[in-house]
This record gives structure tokens, sequence and C-alpha cells, in this order.
């Protein structure tokens, strides 16, 4: 199969809705337990989980091991999703994995029925891994745990990222029941580092640590010194469990992005990975469309995936440290199973002016629009996607911030770094 083919093919599959993990594991059977022969990190959470397992690959490559790195969804290119060494399979090398993983998926169809598509993604990603000798795999869950296709793994080691209300149609509008799902990760013999959380959720994940008998490291605050956090440098001290690591360089604006890379250094220092190696790692890490600032000929923007009340708010504070007294205009497109409202809210008091526009898979424009208008905020509605970047920079000095989807997020990026011209 050509690449057009190949992801045509693994969008083109209708399994069951549900979860099926014993369908899941006859498939992985098939293709010969390819998840066995690497060592795992599980990484679950609501937000913060892909850049928490970008630190991790890259400290694990920056000490010298062969590190696999599967990650959803993707910004830019459908490859992003399952890469080796920071390098994203290359277009033939997926196309022979996901044929090996349609000719599985056949056996198995009489006993088991059809396949999902992240279960062919999935399970192309580890067989792939297993194929090239990698030691050890970042996994991160897809929108939940517990039922995850991932969950197949028995990983030495698993992180636990901020949990908030998300995908409350799959995982249940009570904050327990979202981190009791996410839990569901946390195995027997694992090291486990938690980002904070709110005393509702670390009550739960207690209860899990407990249940299993694994061992547990849960990042209070005080725990992460910030040393510094501005445009020029953003550095942190941590402390975890009887281990300290002073000087830790961070690459990614957002002071959230020093709690994602404590939990990764946290799993490293269990792992035996050396403290030089932890920082170049982490000062190393490359992670696209999370707070990223694009500059050219037109002016800058930001690129952020924030899709959720939590991740505004994040977003909003950290523009707010480093952009204080910027005109900022929000360039902003969602997708219709979000807590748009209470994302317009938060947004509307910390923008100058918002264009709503959109793209596929996301909520019309004007329907955006008037979650906006209606939390107060100056809107202007554009369909257009690429010339909705231009109207988002019409107002002279101001910084257009793209948020609200990573759909979005991927779409603009591609259009900022082609430096496109206006549509007429």
């Amino acid at each position: 199969m050509g690449i057009e083919k190949t992801i045509g093919y693994i969008y083109g599959l209708r399994g069951e809705p549900r979860p099926d993990q014993e369908r899941f594991q006859a498939l992985l059977s098939a293709l010969g337990d390819p998840h066995r022969a690497f060592c795992s990190v599980h990484v679950a959470g609501t937000n913060g989980k892909g850049s928490t397992c970008a630190f991790l690959a890259s400290i694990l490559a920056a000490h010298g091991k062969k590190t696999g790195l599967y990650t959803s969804p993707y910004l830019e290119r459908f490859s992003e999703r399952m890469q080796i060494g920071g390098a994203p399979i290359a277009d033939d090398e997926l196309a022979g994995a996901v044929e090996r993983v349609r000719a599985a998926a056949e056996a198995i169809e009489p006993a088991h029925g059809a396949i999902r598509p992240y279960e062919a993604i999935t399970a192309a990603a580890f067989w792939w891994f297993a194929q090239n000798g990698v030691e050890t795999a970042v996994i991160e869950t897809g929108l939940g745990g517990a039922r995850d296709a991932t969950n197949v793994l028995c990983p030495s080691h698993v992180a636990i990222t901020s949990i908030s209300h998300d995908h409350t149609r799959q995982l249940g509008s009570r904050i327990e029941d979202i981190a009791r799902e996410k839990a569901g990760i946390i195995k027997r013999d694992a090291f486990v580092a938690v980002h904070p959380q709110e005393k509702t959720v670390e009550d739960v994940l207690l209860g899990r640590v407990g249940q299993t008998g694994c061992r547990a490291h849960f990042i209070r605050p005080h725990d992460v010194a910030v040393v510094e956090d501005s445009m020029r440098r953003r550095a942190f001290d941590l402390i975890c469990g009887p281990s300290t690591l002073g000087g830790i360089e961070v690459p990614l604006l957002g002071r959230h992005q020093m709690d994602n890379a404590a939990s990764a250094a946290c799993i490293a220092l269990d792992m035996g990975v050396p403290a030089e190696a932890i920082r170049m790692g982490i000062r190393r890490v490359r992670w696209p469309g999370r707070m990223e600032l694009i500059c050219g000929e037109q002016g800058c923007a930001v690129i952020d995936g924030a899709h959720n009340p939590a991740g505004a708010r994040a977003l909003a504070q950290s523009l707010e440290r480093y952009f204080a007294g910027v005109p900022k205009v929000l360039l902003c497109a969602v997708s219709a199973n979000k807590d748009v409202a209470a994302m317009a809210r938060i947004w509307a008091k910390a923008f100058d002016g918002v264009v709503a526009t959109t793209c596929p898979r996301l909520m019309p424009a004007a329907e955006t629009g008037r979650y906006f208008a209606a939390a107060g905020a100056r809107v202007t509605v554009c369909e257009d996607a690429r010339q909705a970047i231009f109207t988002a920079r019409e107002k002279r000095g101001a910084l257009a911030v793209v948020a609200g989807s990573i759909y979005l997020a991927g779409t603009m990026r591609t259009l900022l770094r082609q430096a496109p011209g206006p549509a007429h």
C-alpha cells in the first residue's frame, strides 16, 4: 500500500465503537506480541501527556537508549504519531507496518470482529518498535486509560499528568470517574510519578496505588522550585523523593511545562539515568504546537493546542507572564464535543479580540463566534483559515494566538511556515 492508501485503510476501518481489549490482544498475538519486545513507560492524564512523553523520550535518547515514542493526535503529519530517536516513521515503513496489521486483522476478524482505526495505528507502532529493536518505548494513552488499547502494556514506569474535565461523554462527568479511568494504567511493580492534582483526583490515585502496591511519588508544588520563568530562560530545581536535581532548563514556554518535565525527570531518576543526561534531554526537547512562537515578515504568532478549560487557563496565564502589555488577538476553532462556553469565558478576558474560524472536524466558525460573543468578546467570524490569520494580524503590533484545537494548531502551523499571502 502507498501512504495515501495506507491512511485511507486505517480511517476506513469500522470496528465496534466500544473498546475491546480481548480483540486487541488477539491482534497483537497474531503479530507475534510485539509489545513484549521492549520496555515501556505509560503516560495518561488530561493535559500535558504529549509534552511529558516528549521530555522522557528525549532524556532516554540523551542517555543513549534506542527510544520509541507513540503519541496522539498528530500536529501536521500522520507519521509524527510514532517515532524512534526523534525521527518520525518513514512513509514506506508505515505502509509496511500497516500491511502487517491488515493481514493480522483479517486473520482474527472471524472470531473477534473488525478492528478500529486506533487499534490499527497502535498495533502498527508496537510492531515497528519491535522490528527496529527499540529498548524503551514511551507510550501516550488515547483519551482514557483503563479501557485504552495501550493498556495491554505492563510498564516499568507510569506518569499521570494533570487530570481535569475533558472527553466527558466517554469518561463520565464526575472528576472521580475520569481519574479512575486514567488510574487504570497503574500496574503492580511499576514506579508512578504523579503531577500535582486536586484532592479529589489525588484520593482516587492514592487508592489505585494502594490497590496495586506499586511505588509512587506524588510531586508537590514545592518539589518544583522555579529558578527563572521568562522569555529568556525557564529553569527549575527538582526534589523527587530522596533525589535532588538542580538547574533543569526547559525550552518550552509555560510554567506547566516545568511540571511535565519534572515527572519525566522523576521517572528518569528512578531508571538510573545520570543527572547530566536528564538535563540534556530536557534542554534538547522539541515539541511543536505547544506555546510555540513563530515569527516572520508578517509578524509573530503563538500556536498552542489548548482545547479544554484547564488548557485554556494555562495558556491565558502563560500569555500574561511572557507577553504582558502586548495586545493579543485569539484565532480560535474548536471541536463541538468540548466545553466551548467555559473556554470562551476564560479567553474573552485574556484577549483584545477573537477571530472565530474553522477547519475539518471542527465546529462552524459562526457557532464558535456566538460562544465568544456571549462571553463578552469582540468577535470577527472568518470561515477561511488562511484568511483568518491575516484578519487576526490586522491590529498593528498585536500578537496572534492560535488555540482551541490541535487540528487548528496543525493547520495554522503549516500555513504560517509557508508564509502565505492573503486569500482573495
